[in-house]
């Protein structure tokens, strides 16, 4: 049996309870109390009437309230009337995330607006059309003073989770406006790979969205109605899931890691080549193997955990959907509609926004796996985004440096507004941004031992390979080349110029083959 929700209890209420009891009343006060005694004692002032004050009911009529504000579609104003008081005047027409940012930028005018009878309070008044477009093109503004308080940004609340990432599809598509690291070159070039997995996760999330909608269907009636309708929503939900989302997540994400361990690997080479000495001819590269790092396997069970909270988040939304429907009367069209509205906003920002932060996280585990893989890679470095949407925890650990096997300590001290820091904070975490992974743009930068050995044996000890010429020729170049021959070939030229075989046996201790050899191979 199917456990009835606490919204159904509600509905329950509205929809059936409460009219059975009115019309009791009406009974009792129309043919039943005229006829006793005690109400013409009272001048047929007696009224029966039943107390239907309800502690349960009044919380989760808050709880639909709260939702329906923090998904937009409710002002304040609106949900004031509904209780019978006044509304806020004009700022309680704004949607939550807007009049949140503007209070706190702005908040004695906030506070006089809510409250005109507070004459005393300093006040700095924005523009109501920077208010309605606070995150429109800063070159709008001509004002100075306005254009550097649009530089700042609004303080927006940083994510802790997907659920409270998807809260909103407006503060969603906030955070996409914050640019990606990798437009500026700062780490792997994984714009292309965003793109795919956010276009892929999409189409999951709208393929996944039929059963609701077919559930919908049978639910609602056909013709809309001015009564609230009693519907279980979450039966309507329960059966939604992305059934390919976690395996899409770990194969998008072993991709970026591969992708960012190359990367690295790659700037990692240039500058093993500018610091070992090496005739020209050749390279030296790491040789690696992420795929047997703890970082690569954990990358499995962090995608599985990921996927189960992104499908709970999407159904959430989806049940405040059909409440918002239901208390509102919907037809079968409407809430089709509105259910369908809703999965193109999550199949487009939402999927875009996990790609990002999937992505993001997958690459900076890159890093982590690259370090594991080899000996040449010994600390890691923290390195934020340097702009106003950074958190300032994040801002405050940019180049911080640890061994790599060590954990980064991130500080507290930054509670409450305006940047709400999470209270158990300081924490410890081994890759950067693991403490907020959620639309986090630091980046992890593997850094290489500050001294590394000279001799050859020691340097491919280190998992070093040096290709182009074989070890014995580097050798015998670096023992035996002039400074200004920076080639092999320009030394054994000079050298098989200038003595016989024989002489190049006895000075540089070599067989006759070899030198043959080298001959044939120098041309």
């Amino acid at each position: 049996n199917l456990s009835v929700s606490d919204e159904m209890k509600y509905n329950l209420w509205r929809r059936t309870t409460s009219p059975i009891l009115n019309m009791i009343e009406q009974k009792i006060n129309s043919e039943v109390l005229p006829f006793m005694r005690e109400y013409q004692a009272a001048d047929n002032q007696l009224v029966f009437k039943f107390n239907k004050e309800n502690d349960f009911l009044k919380k989760i009529e808050q709880e639909i309230n709260q939702k329906d504000l923090e998904n937009g579609f409710k002002t304040i104003n609106e949900i004031r009337r509904e209780l019978g008081v006044e509304g806020y005047g004009e700022v309680g027409e704004l949607p939550q995330f807007v009049l949140t940012n503007l209070a706190s930028q702005y908040p004695a005018w906030v506070t006089q607006k809510i409250n005109p009878e507070l004459t005393d309070v300093p006040i700095d008044m924005p523009q109501l059309s920077y208010v309605y477009n606070i995150s429109q093109d800063k070159d709008k503004d001509n004002n100075k003073e306005n254009n550097t308080e649009e530089k700042k940004n609004p303080d927006i609340k940083q994510p802790t989770s997907y659920s409270e990432l998807f809260q909103s599809t407006e503060k969603v598509k906030e955070y996409l406006k914050e640019p990606l690291r990798n437009d500026r070159g700062d780490f792997p070039p994984l714009k292309s790979h965003i793109d795919s997995m956010k276009n892929d996760v999409g189409k999951s999330i709208k393929k996944s969205s039929d059963s609701v909608i077919e559930k919908a269907k049978k639910r609602f009636p056909e013709k809309e109605t001015d009564n609230n309708l009693l519907i279980d929503t979450d039966e309507i939900v329960e059966d939604f899931n992305i059934t390919d989302l976690s395996d899409k997540l770990i194969n998008y994400n072993q991709e970026a890691l591969q992708k960012s361990s190359d990367y690295y690997k790659t700037k990692l080479e240039k500058e093993l080549n500018k610091r070992i000495t090496l005739p020209t001819e050749a390279k030296a590269s790491l040789d690696i193997d992420i795929t047997n790092t703890f970082t690569w396997s954990a990358l499995q069970d962090l995608a599985l955990m990921n996927s189960t909270e992104i499908i709970g988040s999407i159904r959430s939304i989806l049940k405040t959907v059909l409440l918002n429907g239901a208390k509102n009367g919907y037809g079968i069209d409407k809430i089709v509609n509105e259910i369908q509205s809703t999965v193109d906003n999550i199949s487009n920002y939402h999927a875009e926004l996990v790609a990002r932060t999937e992505t993001l996280s997958a690459s900076r585990r890159g890093s982590q796996a690259l370090a594991e893989s080899t000996k040449v890679v010994d600390r890691k470095k923290w390195k934020a985004t340097e702009d106003a949407r950074t958190r300032p925890w994040h801002d405050a650990m940019d180049g911080v440096t640890v061994d790599k096997n060590d954990v980064f300590s991130v500080p507290s001290g930054w509670q409450g507004k305006p940047h709400y820091q999470p209270t158990s904070y300081p924490k410890s975490v081994k890759i950067v941004g693991d403490d907020q992974p959620y639309n986090c743009r630091c980046v992890q930068i593997p850094v290489p031992a500050e001294e590394l050995p000279t001799n050859l044996n020691s340097i491919t000890e280190l998992g070093i390979k040096l290709n182009g010429l074989t070890k014995r020729q580097i050798e015998v170049w670096r023992e035996n080349a002039k400074q200004s021959e920076k080639s092999f070939k320009e030394f054994w030229n000079r050298i098989t110029s200038e003595k016989s075989v024989t002489q190049i046996t006895k000075d540089l201790g070599m067989n006759k083959s070899t030198i043959y050899e080298w001959n044939k191979q120098i041309g």
